[in-house]
């Protein structure tokens, strides 16, 4: 009897433990990564201001399984377009929240499953000269369980190695489609000044 009596205290001293660094924890959480482009703002923004075109580079598909994706509200591309995607790991919807022409998107994040969240996903393009610097970052409200959980799991050890992944995906897509492109133009370029 006392040895239950004495695991039953160690318990809920562990437990109080518990929920006084979540109550004492970050009541809101930013994720931030950047990389360097070598392509112009407008061909990387190409590749963010629409959801299809954010499909192309985005890590989620590797890392969830039978992901399943629909689009809802407004056109993609614009202001109000609603991705929401299924998969056997999770449940949410992404939207379009704001377009800055070659400069800014901002996209709402509402998490179903594992657990609810709403997050905002910022996407930020600073040109200099030819290249541009991209930095994707996350913030939310960090609710009770949260905290409880950030005790344990550092969100950006957790979410930073998904962005590094996808901004390298997205440099090599932009870097990729802008060369092409110039080198089609150059192609076109070539053949009018023999037409003429």
């Amino acid at each position: 009897m006392r040895a239950l009596k004495t695991i039953g205290i160690i318990l809920l001293a562990l437990v109080a433990i518990v929920l006084a660094m979540a109550a004492f924890g970050k009541k809101d959480f930013r994720v931030e990564r950047s990389i360097t482009i070598n392509t112009p703002a407008s061909a990387v923004y190409a590749n963010l201001s629409t959801l299809a075109g954010m499909d192309k580079w985005g890590p989620w598909k590797e890392m969830e399984h039978n992901m399943t994706s629909t689009l809802s509200g407004s056109p993609d591309g614009q202001v109000g377009a609603i991705s929401h995607w299924k998969s056997d790991e999770s449940e949410g919807e992404m939207e379009l929240a704001e377009l800055v022409q070659d400069k800014h998107v901002t996209t709402k994040l509402r998490f179903i499953s594992p657990w609810a969240a709403n997050n905002e996903g910022t996407y930020d393009l600073v040109a200099d000269g030819e290249n541009t610097k991209a930095t994707w970052a996350m913030s939310g409200q960090n609710n009770f369980m949260a905290r409880v959980m950030g005790v344990f799991m550092d969100m950006d050890k957790m979410v930073g190695p998904m962005f590094e992944k996808g901004l390298t995906n997205l440099k090599a897509l932009s870097e990729k489609e802008h060369a092409e492109a110039m080198a089609k133009a150059a192609i076109e370029l070539y053949v009018e000044s023999l037409i003429a």
